[in-house]
Protein backbone atom coordinates (compact mmCIF):
# COMPACT_ATOMS: atom_id res chain seq x y z
CA UNK A 1 0.00 0.00 0.00
CA UNK A 2 1.60 3.22 -1.36
CA UNK A 3 0.33 6.72 0.39
CA UNK A 4 0.72 10.02 -1.88
CA UNK A 5 0.02 13.94 -1.57
CA UNK A 6 -2.39 14.75 -4.55
CA UNK A 7 -2.55 18.66 -4.70
CA UNK A 8 -5.15 20.17 -2.95
CA UNK A 9 -6.22 16.86 -1.59
CA UNK A 10 -4.64 15.98 2.03
CA UNK A 11 -4.12 12.09 1.22
CA UNK A 12 -4.67 9.43 -1.71
CA UNK A 13 -4.62 6.31 -0.63
CA UNK A 14 -5.23 3.59 -3.20
CA UNK A 15 -7.74 0.64 -2.24
CA UNK A 16 -8.02 -2.24 -4.93
CA UNK A 17 -8.03 -0.76 -7.93
CA UNK A 18 -9.48 2.82 -7.30
CA UNK A 19 -7.99 5.59 -5.26
CA UNK A 20 -9.52 7.19 -2.23
CA UNK A 21 -9.17 10.70 -2.05
CA UNK A 22 -9.32 12.18 1.60
CA UNK A 23 -11.25 15.87 1.32
CA UNK A 24 -9.03 18.47 1.19
CA UNK A 25 -8.97 20.48 4.68
CA UNK A 26 -9.79 23.67 5.22
CA UNK A 27 -7.55 26.77 5.63
CA UNK A 28 -7.62 27.32 9.28
CA UNK A 29 -6.36 23.54 9.56
CA UNK A 30 -4.32 23.36 6.12
CA UNK A 31 -2.34 26.58 8.35
CA UNK A 32 -2.28 24.47 11.40
CA UNK A 33 -0.55 21.46 9.07
CA UNK A 34 2.41 23.87 7.73
CA UNK A 35 2.87 25.25 11.22
CA UNK A 36 3.16 22.18 12.47
CA UNK A 37 5.83 20.66 9.71
CA UNK A 38 7.79 24.07 10.04
CA UNK A 39 8.34 23.59 14.10
CA UNK A 40 9.26 19.91 13.52
CA UNK A 41 11.59 21.21 11.11
CA UNK A 42 13.06 23.87 12.88
CA UNK A 43 13.44 21.87 16.15
CA UNK A 44 15.84 19.07 14.11
CA UNK A 45 17.66 22.15 12.45
CA UNK A 46 18.52 23.73 15.92
CA UNK A 47 19.35 20.29 17.38
CA UNK A 48 22.18 20.45 14.73
CA UNK A 49 22.96 23.66 15.08
CA UNK A 50 23.43 23.03 19.35
CA UNK A 51 25.75 19.89 18.67
CA UNK A 52 27.89 21.65 16.27
CA UNK A 53 29.08 24.44 18.71
CA UNK A 54 32.58 25.11 17.91
CA UNK A 55 34.32 26.49 21.29
CA UNK A 56 37.56 28.51 21.45
CA UNK A 57 39.19 28.64 24.64
CA UNK A 58 42.79 29.37 25.19
CA UNK A 59 44.68 29.23 28.83
CA UNK A 60 48.14 28.43 30.03
CA UNK A 61 49.49 27.42 33.24
CA UNK A 62 45.45 27.47 35.24
CA UNK A 63 44.14 24.86 37.36
CA UNK A 64 41.46 21.74 35.88
CA UNK A 65 38.68 24.32 37.68
CA UNK A 66 40.26 27.65 36.30
CA UNK A 67 39.26 25.57 32.62
CA UNK A 68 36.88 24.33 33.63
CA UNK A 69 34.58 27.77 34.75
CA UNK A 70 36.11 29.55 32.11
CA UNK A 71 34.74 26.65 29.35
CA UNK A 72 31.45 27.01 31.49
CA UNK A 73 31.36 30.92 30.92
CA UNK A 74 32.02 30.76 27.54
CA UNK A 75 29.96 27.89 26.33
CA UNK A 76 27.54 27.07 28.90
CA UNK A 77 28.54 23.56 29.67
CA UNK A 78 28.48 22.55 33.40
CA UNK A 79 31.18 19.87 34.77
CA UNK A 80 29.56 17.32 37.03
CA UNK A 81 31.94 15.14 38.96
CA UNK A 82 32.98 13.61 42.57
CA UNK A 83 35.82 15.42 44.03
CA UNK A 84 37.51 12.65 44.97
CA UNK A 85 37.38 11.31 41.07
CA UNK A 86 39.19 14.80 39.79
CA UNK A 87 42.44 16.46 40.87
CA UNK A 88 41.17 20.09 40.03
CA UNK A 89 43.91 21.27 41.61
CA UNK A 90 46.51 20.17 38.64
CA UNK A 91 48.36 22.91 36.17
CA UNK A 92 47.53 22.39 32.44
CA UNK A 93 47.24 24.76 29.27
CA UNK A 94 44.18 24.32 26.77
CA UNK A 95 44.58 25.74 23.02
CA UNK A 96 41.60 24.96 20.93
CA UNK A 97 40.29 27.27 18.44
CA UNK A 98 36.91 26.59 16.70
CA UNK A 99 37.20 23.31 18.37
CA UNK A 100 33.99 20.83 19.30
CA UNK A 101 32.96 19.86 23.15
CA UNK A 102 34.92 17.46 22.61
CA UNK A 103 38.16 17.65 21.90
CA UNK A 104 38.53 20.53 24.64
CA UNK A 105 37.07 18.38 27.46
CA UNK A 106 40.06 16.07 26.25
CA UNK A 107 42.38 18.59 26.98
CA UNK A 108 40.71 19.83 30.22
CA UNK A 109 40.73 16.00 31.69
CA UNK A 110 44.15 14.95 30.10
CA UNK A 111 46.22 12.81 32.28
CA UNK A 112 43.18 12.96 34.99
CA UNK A 113 41.88 8.86 35.18
CA UNK A 114 38.42 9.86 34.45
CA UNK A 115 35.63 8.96 31.72
CA UNK A 116 32.87 11.88 30.66
CA UNK A 117 29.89 11.88 29.02
CA UNK A 118 28.30 14.59 27.62
CA UNK A 119 24.46 14.86 28.61
CA UNK A 120 22.43 17.96 26.63
CA UNK A 121 24.66 20.96 28.27
CA UNK A 122 26.30 18.41 31.22
CA UNK A 123 29.65 16.89 31.34
CA UNK A 124 29.28 14.09 33.54
CA UNK A 125 32.47 12.52 34.54
CA UNK A 126 33.14 9.19 36.13
CA UNK A 127 36.42 7.49 37.66
CA UNK A 128 37.80 5.54 34.61
CA UNK A 129 36.99 1.58 35.03
CA UNK A 130 39.73 -0.93 33.43
CA UNK A 131 38.79 -3.88 31.49
CA UNK A 132 38.50 -6.35 34.81
CA UNK A 133 35.15 -3.96 35.83
CA UNK A 134 37.09 -2.66 39.13
CA UNK A 135 38.39 1.12 39.18
CA UNK A 136 41.98 1.41 38.43
CA UNK A 137 43.38 1.29 42.24
CA UNK A 138 47.15 0.73 42.06
CA UNK A 139 48.28 0.55 46.09
CA UNK A 140 52.03 0.21 46.97
CA UNK A 141 52.15 -2.61 49.61
CA UNK A 142 55.76 -3.02 51.80
CA UNK A 143 56.50 -4.69 54.63
CA UNK A 144 57.80 -8.67 56.03
CA UNK A 145 56.20 -11.72 55.99
CA UNK A 146 56.13 -13.92 58.85
CA UNK A 147 55.49 -17.05 60.49
CA UNK A 148 53.65 -17.97 63.33
CA UNK A 149 56.34 -17.46 65.53
CA UNK A 150 57.26 -14.08 64.24
CA UNK A 151 60.27 -15.00 62.61
CA UNK A 152 60.62 -13.69 58.71
CA UNK A 153 59.95 -15.58 55.67
CA UNK A 154 62.44 -16.01 53.33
Amino acid sequence: MQLGFMGPWLLSLPVGNEILHYPPLNSSAMIRYKKTILLIFAALCVGLCVSAQQITLNVSNVTVKQAMDQLHRSSGYTFVFSSLDVNTKQRITVSADNADINSVVAQILAGQNVDYQIQGKNIVLTKHIDQSGQPDKRVKVTGQVLDEFGEPLI
